[in-house]
């Protein structure tokens, strides 16, 4: 049920529009304006995906939380935050939120924990980067890889890793890029903030989706 969640909410975020290659970290520039408008139209379809899965699934996904609660309790929301936030696969944060919703856990914890573990997941996805920039020829690699993500951190900095934290720009890998190109530490650090943002605007349309729905 976890992974028809994924599914579904990766596809919401498929559904959001592409042109051609400017949104791809593949690519060789992100189209700053087109961000902001897949991050309207994506608000919009995290109320609509709460809604989605509280009709359809509400049983299932109450019987998951309930479930982690009972072996772990809020941790499973800092534990699937952190593997969300830090993982250079990409991977969503929605199915977090709706552990929580479905645990009946109160929506304020839900915000403040997750906000809070995505916060320094910043710093940790940076020491990641900065790690692996230690293999010989890393960096090259990395750059050929992703180009769009790699030149928008190396051009931007700390304001890339910030707009990231935002918008519908892969946030990990931007801290993991961050790290490997030596953007300022603490920048990173105060950037990651911006994810309180994200984090309170997502998760409390993902909560009114789910109310509404059931």
């Amino acid at each position: 049920m976890v992974i028809a969640i994924e599914k579904l909410a990766m596809s919401f975020n498929d559904a959001l529009p592409k042109p051609g290659n400017t949104l791809s970290p593949h690519s060789d520039t992100f189209d700053q304006k087109e961000q902001f408008k897949k991050l309207a139209l994506a608000l919009l379809l995290f109320l609509l995906l709460g809604g989605v899965c509280s009709y359809l699934f509400k049983s299932e996904i109450m019987y998951i939380g309930e479930s982690l609660y009972e072996k772990f309790g809020i941790a499973s929301l800092v534990i699937g935050t952190v593997i969300t936030d830090t993982s250079p696969l990409p991977l969503t944060s929605e199915p977090i939120a709706l552990i929580g919703l479905g645990a009946e856990e109160k929506l304020i914890n839900i915000i403040l924990i997750m906000s809070i573990t995505s916060h320094i997941c910043g710093p940790i996805g940076y020491f990641c980067g900065h790690l692996l920039g230690k293999i010989p020829n890393i960096k090259t690699k990395f750059r050929q890889t992703l180009p769009a993500l790699y030149n928008w951190i190396e051009k931007h900095g700390v304001k890339g890793v910030g707009l990231a934290a935002l918008l519908p720009i892969p946030y990990a890998l931007s801290t993991w890029t961050a790290g490997l190109i030596g953007v300022s530490f603490w920048g990173v650090v105060l950037a990651s903030s911006l994810r309180w943002i994200k984090m309170i605007l997502t998760i409390s349309l993902l909560a009114g989706g789910w109310f509404m729905g059931g």
